[in-house]
């Protein structure tokens, strides 16, 4: 009865109301749309550990998935529903978190706007390992919270098993929770210093063990990688990403808002709050100012690498909507909840509008394949994906390759200037198969561009000039924004 008694207090009937509506919003559609290219790498890899050294992730959340596969099975639904419990279980911790460094009402309100954050439902329903990374770094904070505010001696094995955790999901978590260590700026926690240090150690004697692959990882980043140079508009689109997530419509009105109630969270704090809002605050800076400065030699600012600080974003949102006073705080928070219910609509729309249907596609290509057909993509939207849906439905698998065209001109593209790569089992390995000399029955040939514009990316339309120039056409269909064509090579 106790228990009950427990229970039925108010702040846990709106955390369970919280958590309620984020568990239906995240399992909503999830398993409707087909998995994308990065989805269906995540699956790949999981199966074929070997693959990772090709990724640019560690990895544990592609061992975590290989479990849960294992499990649960292998469709949309069932793979995507690790994220989701991942991400509604972020949002209990949120909660403990605010509650631990602040009090329940701003853990309630950093509940409430992480549960229905499009941005947050856009990778709960997303077979990656962004909302891994953000689960293991609320729970890593939390328990760092308790060990510094309530003396929790017999959490500091647990403290370093999440930081390994941490490092072995996702590289930016070790500039996110290196920023912990500034509250020991301040004298009162200090008693806890030399086992924060001994933590760190040990897990970075952990996580040796990954450092060759993660080097072999770098220097490919280095070498040659597709995210585009931060700009003066970077951090802006971020802030945009996190308040109402992709393709909201919203602009400078809502970066405004947010941002107030974030700089009133910060500065109007209590003096006794300041070590917490100054930590919180530099887990957000220290990763920014990381990945800006590392862009500055070579590209990697993706703010989807950066969904674990939004914990602490919104938190210190939720503290700049506490610090109004009755009854004036139920307009910022009335108001930042309104615009974020209103952007989850243009969230299932965005999902639905960016992420392509490969299954017909597929489908089309496993009815009329014969044995010694070949197949060849040309976009990286379908690089992975199409192999992959093949592989589940055709009893027939041909060779697969990966077509990029070389810097030149077009029309006088031959096999030489293809630079090729064949997909053995599960990856792409070197292929060197002289396609212009082909005598299979078809070549099936798959181009597009990632949006649904139906136009084609600059690869493909050299690679398709190259096609039509060498080969004769059987059959053109597009699917979806990708288009399909069977080629018989001309005699």
């Amino acid at each position: 009865m106790k228990v009950f008694f427990e229970f039925v207090k108010k702040e846990n009937i709106i955390l369970f109301f919280i958590l309620t509506i984020g568990l239906f919003l995240r399992l909503y559609n999830l398993g409707k749309p087909d998995f994308w290219n990065d989805e269906a790498c995540s699956i790949v890899f999981s199966k074929n550990l070997g693959y990772i050294f090709c990724d640019m992730h560690p990895p544990f959340y592609y061992a975590l998935l290989k479990f849960w596969i294992f499990i649960a099975g292998e469709t949309e639904f069932r793979i995507r529903l690790l994220s989701a419990i991942f991400s509604i279980v972020t949002v209990f911790f949120i909660f403990k978190l605010g509650q631990k460094m602040f009090n329940k009402n701003i853990g309630l309100i950093g509940a409430f706007i992480l549960s229905v954050s499009p941005i947050h439902l856009w990778y709960a329903q997303e077979a990656r390992s962004y909302v891994l990374i953000t689960f293991l770094v609320t729970l890593c904070v939390y328990v760092f919270a308790l060990i510094v505010y309530e003396n929790r001696k017999d959490l500091h094995s647990v403290f370093a098993i999440l930081l390994l955790l941490c490092l072995y999901t996702e590289y930016i978590s070790f500039f996110i929770l290196a920023a912990t260590g500034v509250v020991f700026i301040f004298k009162q926690p200090r008693f806890f210093l030399k086992e924060w240090i001994l933590s760190w150690i040990a897990a970075l004697a952990g996580f040796l063990a990954w450092a060759p692959v993660f080097w072999i990882q770098f220097t490919n980043v280095v070498r040659d990688f597709w995210i585009e140079k931060v700009s003066q508009n970077t951090l802006i689109n971020t802030l945009q990403n996190f308040n109402l997530g992709y393709e909201s419509g919203y602009h400078i009105s809502n970066i405004a808002v947010f941002l107030f109630l974030f700089l009133a969270g910060i500065f109007l704090s209590k003096k006794q709050e300041r070590i917490k809002v100054t930590m919180l605050a530099s887990m957000i800076a220290v990763p920014f100012a990381a990945l800006f400065i590392m862009s500055a030699t070579r590209p990697v600012y993706l703010d989807r690498q950066l969904l674990p600080v939004t914990v602490f974003y919104y938190l210190l949102i939720a503290k700049g909507i506490e610090s109004f006073k009755n009854p004036l705080k139920i307009l910022p928070l009335a108001l930042v909840l309104s615009m974020l219910f209103l952007s989850v609509p243009g969230y299932y729309k965005a999902v639905n509008s960016n992420k392509k249907s490969f299954k017909p596609l597929v489908d089309y290509i496993r009815q009329g394949l014969k044995e010694d057909d070949v197949l060849c993509i040309t976009t990286g939207s379908a690089v992975t994906t199409v192999p992959y849906y093949l592989s589940k439905c055709s009893k027939i698998m041909p060779e697969i390759y990966l077509l990029h065209a070389k810097k030149g001109d077009s029309q006088r593209l031959h096999v030489s200037d293809l630079k090729v790569k064949k997909w053995k089992g599960e990856y792409w390995i070197n292929g060197v198969r002289d396609l212009a000399q082909d005598e299979s029955s078809h070549i099936w040939v798959v181009s597009g561009s990632w949006k649904r514009d139906g136009y084609l990316d600059i690869n493909s339309s050299e690679v398709c000039n190259w096609f039509q120039s060498k080969t004769g056409l059987l059959v053109k269909k597009a699917f979806d924004g990708l288009f399909l064509e069977a080629r018989s090579i001309k005699r």
